[in-house]
C-alpha cells in the first residue's frame, strides 16, 4: 500500500497475523516448509511487480524446504506465459521447475531412502496409494477413471476446507481483479491435496497452507488495486470482520474454538518424559512418538515411531506413550504395539510410569527360566525372567534372614 495508506497496510498485516490457517501452520509442529512461506512470499511480490530476477531467486530458496514447490515454479511459469505473454520467463520457468521436481521426487529423495523399508520409490507416492504404487500406474488411473478421481475430489471435505479458507479471505477478496489470474496458480497444488486418500490433506489441515497462504494474500493485494478509493475503509471492516470470525472458530491460538491450553502447560508427565529422555546416552540410536521427537533432536539418528527405515532390531531406545498422540496409530493401535513391545523378551523396560515406558534393546541378559504352558487353553506363559531391582528403591524389601546360594533346578532344603 502506498505510504498515506498506513492504516489499510497495517489493517493487512492484522488480517495475515490473524488468519487461523497461519496458526495451524506454525503451531502444530516444526515443519521445514514454513522455512519456505517468506521465500514464496517474496517470490509472489516478484511475480507482481515485475521483478523476475527477485522472484526466480524466492523460488529457488523456497525450494529448498519443500519439493512441492517445483509445482508452483510450474505453474508460475504457466501464468507468465497466458497472462504476461512473457515467452522468455515462461517456457523457462516451466522447463526448470519440472526438471526440479523430476529430479528431486525420483532421484534426490529416493536416494537418501536406503533403509530396510524403502522400495527406491518417491515417499510421498503412500498419500495417493488408492490410484496406484508407481508414476505410471498412477497416471494411468488418472486418465482411464476420471469420474471417479472427480468425485474423489469434490468430496464434502474438501469443499468445506475450501468454505474455510476463504472466510478469513473475505470470500470474494482474492479473487477481485486481476487476482483471480494469482488463485489460479494454486489450483494443481490443491489438486495434488484433494486428491490424497490423507484426511489432513484433503482438508488442507495441519502444515499443508503453507504454500497456499502467500499466493492467496499476494491475489487479495493485487485485486485490492480494484476497489474504489471511498470503499477501502469499509471493505477492510468487511475483511477484518470474517478474519476474526475465523479466528474465533478454527484458530489453536489462545482466543480461539481449537485453543488447547494444556499443550502449552508444563505438567508432571512432561516431567516424567525429560527424566527418562536424560537417560539415554547422545550416541543411542532412539525411535519415539510424536510428541516426544522434538525433544531428542540432539541425537543424529532419530526415527518417528513406527517409521524406522534400519528396522526395529537396530533401534537402542524406545519412547513410547499409551497416553499421548498415537499417530499415525488411532489409540487400540498404538497401544497393541506398546505391550507387544513390552511383553517382547528382546527388550528391557529401562523406565516406566503411568502408561510411559522408557525401552532399551539388547540389554543384559538376566538369567530367565523357559515354562511354554497353557492355562485353559487361554493364556501362554512363555518363559519367566528375573527381574533386579534398582537401588535406593527396591520393589522389595532387602532379606532380613540369611542367604542361600542356588543355580538354575537347583532343590532348596
Amino acid at each position: 500500500f502506498p505510504q498515506r495508506k498506513t492504516l489499510l497496510g497495517l489493517g493487512f498485516l492484522l488480517a495475515f497475523f490473524l488468519n487461523p490457517d497461519v496458526h495451524t501452520v506454525t503451531l502444530f509442529e516444526f515443519r521445514r516448509i514454513v522455512f519456505g512461506m517468506p521465500w514464496l512470499a517474496l517470490a509472489m511480490f516478484g511475480l507482481a511487480t515485475g521483478r523476475r530476477w527477485l522472484m526466480l531467486l524466492g523460488l529457488l530458496v523456497a525450494l529448498t524446504a519443500k519439493e512441492s514447490i517445483g509445482l508452483y515454479i510450474v505453474t508460475i511459469g504457466l501464468f507468465l506465459l497466458v497472462f504476461e505473454r512473457d515467452w522468455k520467463w515462461g517456457l523457462f520457468l516451466m522447463a526448470l521447475g519440472a526438471a526440479l521436481t523430476l529430479l528431486i521426487s525420483v532421484w534426490v529423495i529416493p536416494s537418501f531412502q536406503t533403509g530396510q523399508t524403502s522400495d527406491g520409490n518417491y515417499s510421498q507416492l503412500y498419500y495417493y496409494a488408492y490410484l496406484g504404487d508407481s508414476y505410471g500406474e498412477i497416471a494411468r488411473n488418472l486418465l482411464t477413471r476420471p469420474f471417479e478421481i472427480i468425485g474423489q475430489m469434490l468430496q464434502p471435505a474438501q469443499l468445506t476446507a475450501i468454505a474455510r479458507v476463504l472466510l478469513p479471505l473475505g470470500f470474494a477478496l482474492p479473487f477481485l481483479g486481476r487476482g483471480w489470474r494469482y488463485v489460479l496458480i494454486v489450483v494443481p497444488y490443491l489438486g495434488l491435496m484433494f486428491l490424497s486418500n490423507d484426511v489432513d490433506m484433503r482438508q488442507l489441515d495441519k502444515w499443508y497452507m503453507a504454500t497456499v497462504l502467500p499466493v492467496l494474500f499476494t491475489a487479495v493485494a493485487v485485486g485490492w488495486q480494484q476497489i474504489p478509493e471511498k470503499w477501502h475503509g469499509r471493505v477492510m471492516l468487511y475483511w477484518l470482520s470474517l478474519t476474526l470470525l475465523a479466528f474465533f472458530l478454527f484458530s489453536p491460538a489462545p482466543g480461539g474454538r481449537e485453543f488447547e491450553a494444556h499443550l502449552y502447560e508444563i505438567d508432571d508427565r512432561d516431567r516424567l518424559g525429560e527424566q527418562f529422555i536424560q537417560q539415554i546416552p547422545p550416541s543411542a540410536r532412539v525411535a519415539s512418538q510424536l510428541k516426544y521427537v522434538v525433544h531428542l533432536t540432539d541425537h543424529a539418528d532419530l526415527y518417528h515411531y513406527p517409521w524406522i527405515d534400519i528396522g526395529e532390531e537396530n533401534i537402542d531406545y524406545f519412547v513410547l506413550d499409551r497416553h499421548s498422540d498415537p499417530y499415525p496409530f488411532d489409540g487400540p493401535g498404538i497401544n497393541e504395539k506398546i505391550t507387544n513391545i513390552v511383553s517382547d523378551p528382546r527388550y528391557i523396560i529401562e523406565a516406566e510410569a503411568d502408561g510411559l515406558y522408557l525401552i532399551r534393546q539388547a540389554g543384559e541378559q538376566l538369567p530367565a527360566y523357559e515354562v511354554n504352558l497353557t492355562a485353559e487353553d487361554s493364556i501362554h506363559l512363555g518363559r519367566v525372567e528375573v527381574a533386579r531391582a534398582p537401588p535406593p528403591d527396591p520393589y522389595f524389601p532387602p532379606p532380613t534372614t540369611p542367604t542361600l546360594p542356588a543355580h538354575p533346578r537347583a532343590t532348596l532344603p
